[in-house]
């Protein structure tokens, strides 16, 4: 049989069981890939996922298509010539169908209305994403969404053939046509046609809804991401919940001004964050010339030991660490306690096999049970307790250490 003759849900996406025989079955190293005479297992691809389902009621792992024939991965073998049940998990291909289809119908929309073309486009479970060459404001997104809306009301029948690259060079086609010995044209009549290996619903009406979820601006291109049938419902049916729930956090009545109270909102989120970064670098910089006068010297080496118990920030007592030892060739020992746990660490210039550093919280670290490790010139843990015996294997770990420099 003609390899395209195989591919049955390319005439006909909405079948979902089908009687079919193996040709071949080989051994590969994730199962064994069954070549069938027919299949309604669509291969990954496109940005399209497989559907799942069963063959002779054995789960198929996976489905892809290699040099024209789809194979189908099956966690164990078949025989040649075994006549086999096929069944697709129907709720997957309606998914793929709707989310696919309204792939379509937005980059279609977005072209004509925006002259705004897709650049690349993905399938999710439950959801899609586009990405366009430029951002679209957030009334041009509800447009779109209207838009797209209008072209499911109108319930446009979908028809799908195959072209030799000859023709389809002689047809108005959205988009690049990716060179193929055929090429799988989907036209919605009087809509749009588009180069594509996908399944699709018979009519735009199959779709039910398109709702656009999000959007994000990613590697200079404009995402959106949208949901639709089920999928799209279900989204819609959580809108004014999850409405509700911003107005309420962000304090607002009406929605009229949701959008205002939470651009100023985040405007102050970001002042504050920007002058706790400027607070930090100052006592960073104070608790830099606090350690460093504070530092004693050990054998002509300067060497700092603290308990710290009123400041736990880990980062910013590292930061510290880190120049003391890079400025000033100190030896750093901080024990940072919090509630129910200790932080350690531990850091001195390189050069010298002594002290070991990581040698001596490895020993901590054992007696408290605790996490982490490094080298003989830095060390950084956490011990699980706060307990005094364990404050006090810590001050006498960090004595150890001053004497081994003094010796």
């Amino acid at each position: 049989m003609n390899k395209l003759a195989k591919r049955i849900f390319d005439s006909d996406p909405y079948l979902a069981e089908l009687d079919a025989v193996v040709e071949s079955c080989t051994s590969i190293k994730e199962g064994h890939a069954v070549i069938l005479d027919k299949t309604i297992f669509f291969p990954r691809g496109g940005g399209q996922n497989c559907d799942g389902g069963t063959i002779a009621d054995i789960e198929v792992l996976d489905c892809y298509e290699e040099n024209g024939e789809v194979l189908h991965i099956l966690p164990q073998p078949l025989e040649v010539g075994q006549a086999v049940h096929l069944a697709i998990n129907f709720d997957n291909r309606l998914d793929h169908m709707q989310h696919h289809l309204a792939q379509h119908i937005l980059s279609a929309l977005m072209t004509q209305m925006y002259k705004n073309d897709t650049q690349s486009a993905h399938m999710e479970e439950g959801y899609g994403h586009i990405e366009i060459e430029r951002p679209l404001s957030p009334m041009e997104l509800v447009e779109l969404e209207q838009a797209a809306n209008g072209i499911i009301a109108r319930d446009l029948p979908v028809k799908t053939a195959y072209y030799t690259p000859e023709e389809a060079l002689k047809i108005a086609v959205r988009g690049k046509i990716t060179p193929h010995d055929m090429i799988r044209l989907v036209e919605i009549e009087g809509f749009d046609i588009n180069a594509c290996g996908g399944s699709h619903c018979r009519t735009t009406g199959g779709i039910d809804k398109i709702i656009i979820c999000g959007t994000k601006e990613v590697r200079g291109l404009f995402r959106i991401y949208f949901k639709s049938g089920k999928a799209a419902r279900e989204e819609e049916m959580l809108r004014t919940a999850r409405l509700i729930a911003a107005q309420h956090a962000l304090g607002v009545e009406m929605t009229e001004t949701l959008a205002d109270t939470a651009k100023n909102t985040v405007d102050l989120l970001r002042a504050a964050e920007a002058r706790a970064l400027s607070a930090q670098a100052h006592l960073e910089e104070a608790d830099l010339e606090r350690f460093h006068l504070a530092c004693e010297e050990v054998n002509g080496v300067p060497f700092l030991s603290r308990i710290i118990t009123d400041h736990y920030n880990a980062k910013h007592f590292k930061a510290i660490g880190d120049k003391l030892v890079k400025a000033h060739k100190a030896v750093v020992l901080f024990a940072l306690v919090g509630e129910g746990e200790t932080s350690l660490i531990l850091m001195r210039p390189k050069g010298g096999k002594t002290p070991d550093l990581g040698a001596v919280l490895k020993d901590l670290l054992a007696k408290f049970e605790g996490k982490g490790g490094g080298s003989p010139v830095m060390a950084q843990g956490q011990l699980n307790t706060s307990a005094p015996e364990a404050i006090a294997a810590i001050e006498e770990a960090f004595a150890a250490l001053k004497n081994e420099l003094q010796a």
